[in-house]
């Protein structure tokens, strides 16, 4: 088959992504029914209209930053616990859709068709054009990604791609020798660089990116280290710089916040009015440290293969990965070396399983299942009599799998969040240059155009963050997983306490109700 050919097939694998996904955001879509949806197209609306990297909604951890470095983020202030390129990448897809939902959507669409075109293409070099197709097919099929990560903003779906590629040059640079220059290896650590803005764990995997080629004995191993780490280190300390500005210290708040979680704090710990240090691991938090680590760590090992929608592949990949060779060989062992050191260095910081959408941050590792599953199935069937029936009757099973998953799916039904009575009303009533409190602070960000800050984890709180950062209104919204009330027992109780005694919880607090809806509540500054 010619090279024209293979190109017209990735641009219809890639405009055949688009479809489903625009099928998807029609059928399924309710709004942004997640922070990062919200806050992220906020950011990138920001962009838009020339106010840069910017934003006008804060954790309640990030002001505490912002208090001890003297800053005033009024109206708005830097982005502390965003990645970057993902905010420029949606900025860029909301100008070519709009600045709304489905622009803010587009920009998922594309990055989730770029990593289909980038597993077809990987696949197509290592295996060839069956299993290539069959694998990209498969991928842009998958109701886990259609129906749930691209409808979502989460960051996934293009640091998943990116990473798709890099490994697929990583391979390439350690097995052909004519690759093996300073320059090849300056070029992939900038691109690894380009990747760490799309999500800063990536720089988690820069002690085994270093070692592999010393351990596989390539030649000039040390040249690989030397110019790939000047290539990457480019971009961690620009980040560096720009955090150290904006709050004294070069440590990056995520990582210190994620550190934090079930360490010293119990509840969400960017819901905690203060802000934290590495020193404050040392001492008695150390050996919490530790166990937390030790638990995550084995939470990952048991749940690895219950995600994602692939089950049925993940024995047919390890069988196809055990007989591999050559490129393909250095492709899995390479991916199988990055997620053994990211499921131990990940643990120290957190474990996150989204119900059906799995654990996110080991989302970029199911290509490798699919495509060595996929090549299983290729050779099975190329096998004539019982060979051909047994991959048949597999990828039929595998098939019904995703169609009934797209079938138990619930579709448009409900409210959506832009239309939510109480969004409408802050949009409304609230004055511009006031400061709301609430559960839902992207929301009000994103679609009441409002500075916002989260509740702290607990009512009692309050007071100690409004004194230094004043608050007008409050919103409290209990509408299902959109408002995550479940992640905030204490205001959960506060909630469901008869009015009287409901009222006098806020009026210690600071607030009196202006305005009870069917599932939410706004209270203004007494």
């Amino acid at each position: 088959m010619g090279h024209y050919t293979r190109i017209l097939i990735g641009l219809g694998l890639f405009a055949s992504s688009l479809f489903v996904s625009h099928w998807s955001f029609r059928r399924y879509f309710q709004g942004g029914t997640n922070y990062e949806f919200c806050h992220y197209a906020e950011i990138a609306r920001n962009i838009l209209e020339g106010r840069g990297y910017r934003t006008s909604v804060f954790y309640p951890s990030e002001l505490a930053y912002l208090k001890n470095a003297g800053a005033d983020p009024a109206p708005m202030g830097p982005v502390l616990t965003r990645f970057p390129l993902y905010a420029y990448w949606s900025a860029l897809w909301m100008k070519i859709g709009g600045a709304d939902d489905y622009g803010m959507a587009l920009g998922n669409m594309a990055a989730m068709a770029l990593w289909v075109v980038a597993i077809y293409a990987a696949a197509l070099h290592f295996f060839g054009l069956r299993t290539a197709v069959i694998s990209a097919l498969l991928w842009l099929a998958l109701p886990v990604l259609q129906t749930g990560y691209v409808l979502l903003g989460y960051t996934e779906l293009l640091f998943g791609g990116l990473v798709q590629v890099f490994v697929f040059l990583l391979a390439r640079v350690t097995l052909e020798e004519r690759l093996q220059t300073p320059r090849a290896y300056f070029a992939l650590g900038f691109f690894a660089g380009v990747i760490y803005l799309a999500r800063y764990s990536f720089a988690l995997w820069l002690p085994a990116l270093l070692a592999l080629p010393l351990l596989w004995r390539m030649r000039g191993g040390w040249r690989f280290s030397l110019w790939f780490s000047a290539g990457f280190l480019l971009f961690p300390l620009a980040v560096s710089c720009c955090t150290l500005r904006h709050i004294g210290s070069a440590v990056s708040p995520l990582l210190a916040g994620n550190l934090a979680e079930h360490v010293l704090v119990k509840g969400l710990p960017f819901m905690e009015y203060r802000p934290y240090g590495l020193g404050d691991f040392m001492g008695a938090a150390f050996p919490k440290l530790i166990f937390k680590a030790w638990s995550l760590f084995n939470y990952g090992l048991m749940h690895l293969s219950e995600s994602w929608d692939l089950q049925l592949l993940f024995p047919f990949a390890i069988a196809a990965m055990a007989v591999s060779k050559g490129g393909a060989r250095r492709y899995a062992l390479l991916t199988l070396a990055l997620m053994c050191w990211h499921v131990a260095a990940f643990s120290f910081i957190r474990y996150e399983q989204l119900g059906y959408l799995g654990n996110r941050h080991f989302l970029w590792f199911l290509p490798l299942v699919m495509v060595f599953g996929v090549e299983f199935w290729v050779k099975a069937a190329e096998k004539p009599g019982k060979g051909r029936v047994f991959a048949g009757v597999f990828l039929l099973v595998q098939l019904q799998l995703m169609a009934s998953l797209y079938w138990r799916t619930t579709g448009r039904g409900g409210v959506a969040v832009s239309d939510w009575e109480e969004l409408r009303v802050v949009r409304d009533m609230v004055p511009e240059t006031a400061t709301v409190m609430a559960n839902v602070p992207a929301q009000v960000g994103w679609y009441a155009r409002r500075k916002a800050v989260n509740i702290t984890n607990r009512v009692e709180d309050v007071p100690r963050l409004a004194a230094d950062w004043p608050c007008d209104y409050l919103l409290l919204s209990w509408r299902g997983p959109a408002s995550e009330i479940e992640n905030y027992p204490d205001w959960a109780r506060a909630i469901s306490l008869p009015p009287r005694e409901a009222e006098e919880v806020f009026k210690s607090i600071g607030f009196a109700p202006v305005r009870r809806f069917s599932q939410a509540a706004l209270f203004r500054k007494i």
